[in-house]
């Protein structure tokens, strides 16, 4: 027993000064407790064991202090003498131990955690030579153990199954694998992403629209036709998105259009042009207050409302077809006029006042 306690004293004088935790009165520490990953693994050190540590009372130990939580890879405290359970918490692994502690004998715990250490580098795509270091990780693994990280990053996972989750905008990468008691790994993991812009036109062989009204979404080509967007954005702006089939869909003012589906391959920029075949609408209406726009004759909707504001000015981008532009003035007094929009053309009515 002497000869344990020389040396768990050299132990305790050797310990970083952040790791030593004597009592109020200056005892050295009757408790110290290390981490390994397997039941034959070593001890860990260093930042790999960064770990919290807390001791719990599981009796009364009388009016003494307790030692406060700590932080690093050794657990190294004074406590009054008693019964207690020591918890720590090492990235996403937990593990606790019941533990007697006795006045004027010293107490070494190894506490096992049945984990690995993993590290992730994540990459755009599988052929890049670096990781990119702005990618977001997240690892899930046995009893709803999660962490997360950005760009490459080492993660202590309990053994098991490892689910990982790469993602930068909506590219987003997944990898699985058994990690086993003691491992130390590195993993891949490629989003294989494509960088896709949105060009909307109004009609064929047009300009682009150069406005930031315009919407632009993005789906995978097999859901198009359910609701929501694997990415969306106003404005001719870049998305990221995983390689694979897609449309593009775009909407501006009342006018809206689909593509063609299209492949994007890993790594890929591309440009996607969508058709609104559509035209602009300019009201000038003087002393007009309210002015609205409704399907015409010819539409099988004839005379729904399809747009309204406030005037004596209004603009609004429309699908090709026939309209009926209705006018209200502030004397009450009303008035109607038919037209018409063509692809990529302004239409410019100026109504005098009543």
């Amino acid at each position: 027993m002497r000869i344990l306690g020389l040396l768990l004293s050299i132990l305790w004088l050797a310990l970083p000064a952040q790791a030593q935790q004597a009592g109020d009165d200056g005892q050295p520490p009757n408790l110290v407790a290390t981490l390994a990953l397997s039941e034959n693994g070593s001890v860990l050190t260093g930042a790999a064991a960064d770990a919290y540590w807390r001791l719990v009372p599981l009796e009364d130990v009388g009016d003494g202090p307790l030692p406060e939580d700590g932080t690093g890879s050794v657990y190294s405290v004074y406590a009054p003498a008693g019964l207690y359970r020591i918890d720590v918490r090492l990235g996403a692994v937990s593990a606790e131990q019941d533990v007697l502690l006795k006045e004027g004998s010293e107490t070494a715990m190894r506490i096992v955690l049945e984990a690995g250490i993993v590290e992730i580098i994540p990459k755009r795509v599988e052929s890049d030579p670096e990781a990119d270091e702005t990618i977001s990780v997240e690892l899930r693994g046995a009893g709803g153990a999660r962490d997360r990280g950005v760009g490459t990053a080492s993660f202590v996972m309990p053994a098991g199954v490892i689910d990982v989750t790469a993602k930068l905008g909506k590219a987003k990468g997944e990898d699985r694998f058994e990690l086993y008691p003691g491992d130390r790994i590195q993993r891949e993991v490629a989003l294989n992403v494509a960088t896709v812009i949105g060009r909307v036109l109004l009609s064929t062989g047009g300009a682009p629209v150069e406005t930031g009204d315009a919407k632009v979404a993005i789906q995978t080509e097999d859901g198009a036709a359910r609701r929501g967007a694997v990415n969306k954005t106003y404005g001719v702006r870049p998305m990221l998105v995983s390689a694979g089939r897609y449309v593009m869909k775009a909407q501006l003012g009342q006018a809206q259009a689909q593509s063609q589906a299209f492949e994007l391959e890993p790594g890929e920029d591309r440009m996607v042009d969508i058709v609104l075949e559509a035209g602009r609408l300019e009201v000038s209406a003087p002393g007009a207050y309210r002015i609205s726009v409704k399907a015409g004759p010819e539409d099988v909707e004839a005379g729904r409302e399809l747009a309204r504001g406030r005037g004596p000015e209004f603009a609004e981008v429309l699908p090709v077809g026939s309209y009926l532009l209705s006018l209200t003035y502030a004397n009450g007094g009303e008035a109607e006029q038919s037209f018409s929009i063509a692809a990529g053309k302004d239409t410019r009515l100026v109504i005098p006042a009543p």
